[in-house]
């Protein structure tokens, strides 16, 4: 007993010791722990767990190298798309040193299966991106895998970022920086923990998030980030991009230091749009040339237009509903001259020819470059391009500016698709300028009437006639294609949906193919109407169906991504016989002390002429709500819910 507590005790401590390095592989008593291990502490539920990882950028000697070191634990099925591993390089870069080695425990002993450089699969994917992947092999719910590679590349000034925080929790996470003394870099840091600065290297062994700055030699900086038992990172609804909140390092070359004398490296935004993105004519230079093959089509376009802004309506139009959009996913640069000849190019293409046109009829317009909410958003104090995916087009009419997006078939003018207003942007020009393209910019405006009269004996023929805002709008005509067979069946599915006593005798839909009109949409069903005791829900249309905000908890800030403001009016004449026994009374409910949400209801029972009336208005007036407003929130919109989901109690005469 006495040497089994001490054997228990050895493994204890190792596991203790040996957690801080990559020593998990090496040591078998350690290795067969976790191969047993099925729940970790940090998350009981987890899929897999990051045991150990290291990256290791090196940029002292001619050629950069950065070096990638794992150990996973896989626990369950979702764990598993960890044993497929994708390495992206570009054509100047290479994969070297490649190992990857599964281990399962069959019985007591401990199995090791190892891939093969045949295994291992290169491709190009795009124009300069090209992959190295490989999957383990044998690996199962239970198993330990283990990889490491190396990225050798011919640039020196580029040092990758790097995610402490990912999809499964991480017991230990390091990331190491060798950088010749030369070069003068900026760490931004992203850390869910308060960091420790130490002065000692071994000193990295006691805190859960701790940094490690050499002392600046004549050679070189040594540099290592340590963060340990990271959580997994959940996404929430309604939030920015998680690369807006990961745990992360991102490292930024600034300039070049020599003999007293500093250059400086890193381009700020104005900089960049002056070496790259206005002069080039292969990107959006094309915009600012002469353009004369776009002269006869625009002159055609403008033939009767005198005021500006139905001259940018024209031409956006023409644009919009001539052009199709191609690979979607692409946003390369195009020629212009190309898109125009074959009528179809992605957004880079179609957006850039609209500023084009809109410059060749004399109007302000500019390209605008921006991130979508899928991306991290562009940070306006550093200059990084690469997070750049998409752009639009400004067209400047009496001192307002007008966003424009030709390359979405849907979109009315002036409006962007709601993955657009994601922050800080850029408009190419001359000296480039800073925009910030909020969603608060943007409001839907909806209005829905409903209409309830006695039909004949025992029915009720109920009307609903929607107004649809600019977004929803939007979003249905995407939806729908533009095809009213597909909107009518959406629409038939949506109004029966649990209400075997409703039945659709009429629909139509107005404004479906014209995204400059609100789209519009009537309703007319049949309910039965027999019961002597009727339990009637006056809402036919309901701002929300359920609360948007589940969880009990909430991590980060909450972003929406338009203003709503929403109006329901119901007109219920009730038939002859039948009087109104009870129904809500009139309230209205405020979040805040602001009222940045507030939903105002307005119930009139005439009782001479038997109608009921109400007018429900929900207005939202903001987009972004703080983590502490969160509790309030939910209980805002389940008070809200609740209200509509109130009945009225319609009871027969004697």
């Amino acid at each position: 007993m006495k040497y089994a507590c001490l054997l228990l005790t050895f493994i204890a401590a190792c596991f203790m010791s040996y957690s801080q390095d990559n020593d998990i592989i090496n040591d078998p008593l350690l290795l067969k722990k976790y191969l047993a291990q099925s729940r970790f502490e940090i998350d009981s539920s987890a899929q897999a767990v990051v045991l150990y990882e290291k990256g290791l950028a090196n940029t002292i000697s001619n050629s950069f190298t950065y070096t990638v070191e794992k150990t996973i634990k896989i626990i369950g099925k979702d764990g598993l798309k960890e044993a497929t591993v994708v390495i992206p390089v570009n054509e100047n870069s290479v994969v070297r040193k490649v190992k990857g080695v599964t281990y399962n425990l069959e019985g007591i002993e401990i199995s090791e299966q190892r891939i093969e450089n045949s295994e291992i699969i290169r491709e190009q994917v795009s124009d300069g991106v090209f992959v190295a992947k490989f999957n383990l092999p044998s690996v199962k719910e239970g198993s330990v895998i283990y990889y490491t590679y190396m990225i050798e590349s011919f640039s020196s000034l580029f040092v990758p970022d790097w995610y402490f925080q990912g999809e499964f929790p991480k017991l230990y996470s390091e990331y190491e920086i060798v950088i010749p003394a030369y070069i003068v870099y900026t760490a931004i840091e992203r850390i869910g923990k308060p960091k420790t600065k130490v002065k000692k290297r071994s000193d990295l062994e006691k805190c859960d998030a701790c940094v490690y700055i050499s002392e600046v030699s004549n050679y070189e900086n040594n540099n290592v980030w340590v963060r340990r038992n990271v959580p997994a990172f959940k996404e929430e609804p309604f939030m920015l991009a998680k690369d807006n909140y990961l745990e992360r390092l991102k490292v930024q070359v600034t300039a070049t230091s020599s003999d007293g004398y500093t250059k400086a490296v890193m381009k700020d935004w104005d900089q960049l749009n002056k070496d790259v993105f206005f002069k080039n004519e292969k990107l959006c230079g094309q915009a600012f040339s002469g353009n004369g093959f776009l002269a006869d089509q625009t002159e055609l376009l403008l033939r009767d237009k005198t005021i500006e802004l139905d001259k940018a309506r024209a031409i956006y139009k023409y644009v919009r509903d001539s052009f199709y959009k191609v690979n979607t996913s692409d946003y390369n640069a195009q020629n212009i001259k190309d898109v125009f000849k074959k009528k179809e190019g992605n957004a880079f293409g179609i957006n850039l020819l609209l500023t084009a046109m809109m410059r060749k009829a004399g109007l302000k317009s500019e390209p605008v470059l921006l991130a979508t909410k899928d991306k991290e958003c562009l940070n306006s104090f550093y200059a990084d391009p690469s997070n750049i995916n998409y752009i639009t087009s400004k067209v400047r009419i009496d001192g307002k500016d007008y966003f424009l997006d030709a390359s979405e078939k849907y979109l009315p003018f002036g409006l962007l698709a709601p993955d657009c207003y994601n922050g800080f942007a850029r408009s190419v020009n001359e000296k480039g300028s800073s925009l910030y393209i909020s969603p608060d910019s943007i409001t839907d405006r909806s209005v829905t009437i409903a209409n309830i009269i006695p039909s004949s004996e025992g029915k009720l023929l109920v009307k609903v006639d929607y107004t649809l805002g600019n977004v929803t709008g939007y979003s249905l005509r995407k939806k729908w294609h533009n095809d009213s067979l597909i909107a009518y069946k959406d629409i038939a599915q949506r109004m029966s949906k649990g209400n075997d006593n409703f039945k659709i005798i009429n629909k139509r839909i107005a404004n479906l193919e014209d995204p400059e009109k609100p789209l519009k949409i009537s309703i007319e069903a049949e309910m039965n109407f027999k019961e002597d005791v009727l339990y009637l829900d006056p809402y036919v249309d309901k701002f929300f169906e359920k609360n948007p905000f589940p969880s009990n908890t909430r991590m980060f800030p909450i972003t929406m991504d338009y203003k709503q403001d929403a109006t329901y009016v119901l007109m219920f004449q009730l038939p002859s016989g039948y009087t109104l026994d009870d129904y809500p009374k009139s309230a209205t409910t405020k979040f805040g002390e602001d009222g940045l949400i507030e939903m105002q209801n307005i119930i009139k029972y005439d009782k001479e002429k038997n109608n009921l009336r109400i007018q429900n208005h929900f207005a939202r007036k903001a987009t972004y709500f703080d983590v502490e407003d969160y509790e309030s929130l939910r209980e805002f919109y389940d008070h809200i819910i609740a209200e509509q989901n109130k009945k009225v109690v319609i009871k027969k005469l004697n």
